[in-house]
């Protein structure tokens, strides 16, 4: 298949309907205000749900304070995210496993609120993951051809499990914008755009190194379509490297290790992540089939469950277009090597698997299928947000 093109295969009906900026934008700020709807609604229906004993056995943020209604909008990562950005780093935190462009962009946006960090975090998340989705709507209609497969590409993106993170303050809203505005550009050939975001992405996480293996892709079909490269384009390559390097400066600036993160990593947080998994695929294959519950921090049936249809999807991708392909190969598996934990989460950042499930359903005959796969994910994301926000694991 040429790239540049659609995949007829995949975009299951040429028609090419207009969906204006304007008309995307009120649809997208109805989906967060139903969303947030929902969250107060399960708060004041079901008052007595919320975990208190996990709150207090968990990192929060103040340290000794009792839990307001407004823990249930920065309960988890979002404690830890919030301590950055009024405190910053500190020795034996486990807090140092964040990446740092996250909170400082909250605490950059924080005089906007007032001082408040948690209302610049709830409104930066939001914020970032509706500009992401305007953006992977616009990569979906070029890649796909088809705004009915567009479409559906969109809603599954929003109605995935794990999108519920794109509301909170989580560092996922971020990294989905920079990940979707670096793929789009290289899909338009502005290679200094995909640069620029590219060299941030590691610096939000640690996965965004892989943002060089797209980058060298394109950088391999332009030699083959020119028959050069020029060297200042190829000092594009070094960009996400760049970027990790200032993670690793910072690091042993605040705390005298540049490691400092990893070992918070591998010591501290439940799932042990650690970057020599990436080179065991036997304590990996273990890993897969060792599931138990339906959605538990170590065993998640729901975790291994995405996992799956990131991998069924990869085939279908390379098809569709190997730059995005070469973005979500490693986007997706590096977590997944690492620790099945929370991969529902991870999932979303793997998002050009959604053009493959937006387009093989595309079809008018498929609606009901459609309809079905969608309205079940959504209804995981309304049970996974009522946990969120009550301190039980969600992802």
């Amino acid at each position: 298949m040429t790239e540049g093109r659609a995949d007829p295969g995949l975009a299951a009906t040429p028609e090419m309907r207009a969906r204006g900026p304007k008309d995307l934008i009120l649809f997208l700020l109805a989906w967060k205000a139903i969303f947030f709807l929902i969250v107060f609604a399960s708060l004041a229906i079901l008052p007595n749900l919320f975990a208190l004993e996990i709150y207090q056995a968990s990192f929060h943020w103040p340290r000794g304070a009792p839990p307001t209604v407004w823990t249930h909008l920065s309960a988890w990562d979002g404690q830890h995210y919030l301590f950055l950005s009024e405190v910053g780093y500190n020795p034996s935190q486990s807090s140092n496993g964040m990446f740092p462009l996250w909170p400082a962009a909250i605490r950059i946006a924080a005089p906007l609120f007032a001082g408040s960090h948690l209302w610049s975090g709830l409104f930066l998340a939001n914020a970032f993951s509706i500009a992401g989705m305007i953006l992977f709507y616009r990569l979906a209609r070029e890649r796909l051809g088809s705004g009915r497969a567009a479409d559906g590409a969109l809603m599954f993106a929003i109605a995935a499990p794990g999108a519920l993170f794109f509301s909170f303050i989580y560092s996922e809203s971020l990294f989905f914008f920079l990940a979707v505005a670096m793929m789009l550009a290289l899909v338009r050939g502005r290679w200094w755009w995909a640069v620029a975001a590219s060299f941030l992405l590691p610096l939000v996480r640690g996965v965004g190194i892989f943002a060089v293996v797209p980058l060298f892709y394109e950088t391999i079909r332009w030699w083959r379509s020119e028959g050069r490269i020029p060297w200042v384009r190829s000092l594009g390559l070094l960009a996400p490297c760049l970027g990790i390097g200032i993670y690793f400066l910072i690091m042993n600036a605040r705390l005298g290790d540049p490691l400092a993160g990893f070992d918070v990593q591998g010591k501290m947080f439940v799932s042990q992540r650690s970057v020599g998994y990436l080179f065991g695929l036997f304590p990996f294959l273990r890993s897969l089939v060792d599931f138990g519950s339906f959605h538990g921090f170590l065993d998640s049936s729901l975790d291994r469950a995405f996992f799956l249809i990131f991998v069924a999807s990869l085939y279908p991708l390379w098809r569709l277009d190997r730059r995005l392909f070469f973005y979500a190969l490693p986007i997706g598996l590096a977590p997944a090597l690492t620790s099945l934990m929370a991969y529902t989460r991870y999932f979303m950042m793997a998002f050009p698997v959604f053009l493959v499930l937006g387009s093989v359903v595309a079809s008018r005959k498929w609606w009901l299928l459609r309809a079905l796969l969608i309205g079940t994910a959504l209804g995981l994301q309304v049970y996974l947000t009522i946990r969120h926000i009550n301190f039980y694991w969600a992802g």
